[in-house]
């Protein structure tokens, strides 16, 4: 199409939140609707869905699609890309839909809370806060209806949460998309924290796989970041997921934020040792930049020269390639003006989370604890 604000989402794909949120993908703010209020299906057939589909076809970016407003890296080209096989007819109205690609995220159920996520995101957060985040029963049930209904025409699934590989409802849908329609293209974002259970038997079947690993920093910081998870246990599941790299591939997200500076570094370096290729890692700044309390720029003024100097020493040693541009990322927006004012000191929101979780941060990172030369 020339259309340049076109995408194919809004006509072939769907993206369900913990929180029972729908939308076309997974950083769309469009809110077309919430499956607690009402069904799947009509929310796909209802009239925001449908003004979205008309502003593309007149050629005006959707209010909520600002994210992919870039010529180069976003999500709309991606999707693009990956349906620009599909029949012109299908974006000729806006009435028009054929379910392709589906990220499911049904539940928070997860077993860590990592210190950058949220209880909505976390099952183990949302305790540990006393939130509740969920979609009824009614609907998820209705849901998985739809999803089995539908699932020979599909051509990606993205399997994300919480932690995929614990939420219940990906077995069902799984075993009868292996049974239907073993093609399909699979992306598991994971903490891969957990293996031995049926979910990740089935993901094993599939021969088009992408394993999203999630993961920055080892032993004890591995610990403290990933609360509730073990680095030993996750380097083993991570020896035997390293098995499959003849059939599927395996890359890493690893966020840089203040408490990982360093250790990402650490981590790279484990990962190295496995035989996985540098560029298979993509080291993702907190909270894209946009400010918070575990913003490295938040750190002693010392501590962020000093951080900056290491990312200048590995880009001189690394070869040109992914890793190398998204380090250069960081850098970048570690060297913009930041003002910090608005957001929650960063060492009175480490201290909250030691007082809660009993766990000296001190002893762990001893670095960021350190003062203003």
């Amino acid at each position: 199409m020339s259309n340049s604000t076109f995408c194919p989402a809004p006509w072939t794909s769907v993206f369900l939140n913990p929180d029972g949120r729908v939308d076309s993908c997974c950083i769309s703010s469009n809110d077309l609707g919430n499956v607690n209020k009402k069904s799947f299906t009509e929310i796909i057939a209802g009239d925001i869905n449908f003004a979205v589909k008309q502003s593309v076809l007149n050629q005006t970016l959707p209010k909520g699609c600002s994210q992919c407003d870039t010529p180069n890296r976003s999500l709309r080209n991606e999707f693009v890309k990956w349906f620009e096989h599909m029949p012109q007819t299908l974006y000729a109205s806006a009435d028009n839909f054929q379910l392709k690609y589906l990220d499911l995220r049904w539940r928070n159920t997860c077993n860590l809370a990592c210190i950058y996520c949220n209880s909505e995101l976390s099952s183990s957060w949302a305790q540990e806060l006393g939130h509740v985040h969920r979609i009824n029963n009614t609907q998820l049930h209705s849901i998985q209806e739809y999803v089995i209904e539908n699932v020979k025409d599909l051509e990606y699934v993205y399997l994300a949460g919480g932690e995929p590989l614990l939420i219940k409802e990906n077995e069902a849908i799984l075993e009868q998309l292996y049974k239907e329609n073993p093609n399909c293209q699979l992306r598991v974002n994971t903490n891969l924290s957990t293996i031995n259970n049926r979910i990740f038997e089935l993901i094993t079947k599939f021969d088009r796989v992408h394993w999203i690993v999630s993961g920055e920093g080892i032993k004890d910081q591995y610990n403290y970041v990933r609360y509730g998870g073990v680095w030993s246990e996750f380097y083993n599941n991570l020896k035997e997921l390293k098995k499959l790299t003849n059939r599927h591939t395996i890359t890493f997200n690893s966020v840089y934020c203040a408490l990982t500076t360093q250790s990402i570094f650490d981590f790279v370096d484990e990962i190295g040792k496995l035989k996985f290729d540098i560029n298979t890692i993509c080291p993702l700044y907190y909270n894209n930049g946009a400010g918070g309390p575990l913003d490295p720029r938040n750190l002693p003024s010392n501590v962020i020269e000093h951080d900056k100097a290491t990312i200048e020493l590995k880009l001189t040693q690394l070869p040109s390639g992914y890793f190398a541009s998204s380090l250069q990322e960081i850098l970048n927006t570690l060297n913009m003006p930041y003002n910090n004012d608005s957001f929650t000191n960063l060492f009175d929101t480490i201290n909250e989370l030691d007082t809660r979780r009993n766990i000296d941060s001190k002893k762990i990172f001893p670095t960021i604890y350190q003062t203003q030369l």
